[in-house]
């Protein structure tokens, strides 16, 4: 997965050996292309229009295997395992 805490542009990606559960998540995806595991959207205007929001953002693959963006607090719905906290003393 890729955390971003600012812009990210140009090619992100994630899963890279193929974990389908990875996200992509920044302040503002402006990124030119989003891949997670085998698949890729290239960002049209009508999705950088979403960029344009001072939110943080999250892109994350759908059961349908489509790349879906949406704003980064449905994540905690989405991957329920990202905030679970374990190990540590």
């Amino acid at each position: 997965s890729i955390y971003v805490l600012g812009r990210v542009k140009g090619i992100a990606h994630a899963g890279a050996q193929g974990n389908k559960d990875a996200v992509i998540a920044a302040s503002w995806l402006e990124a030119t292309h989003l891949k997670i595991a085998d698949k890729i959207e290239i960002m049209t205007d009508e999705l950088t229009v979403l960029s344009e929001q001072p939110e943080m953002e999250c892109a994350y693959l759908q059961k349908n295997g489509q790349i879906a963006i949406d704003r980064l607090q449905e994540l905690r719905y989405l991957r329920p395992d990202l905030a679970t906290f374990k190990g540590g003393i």
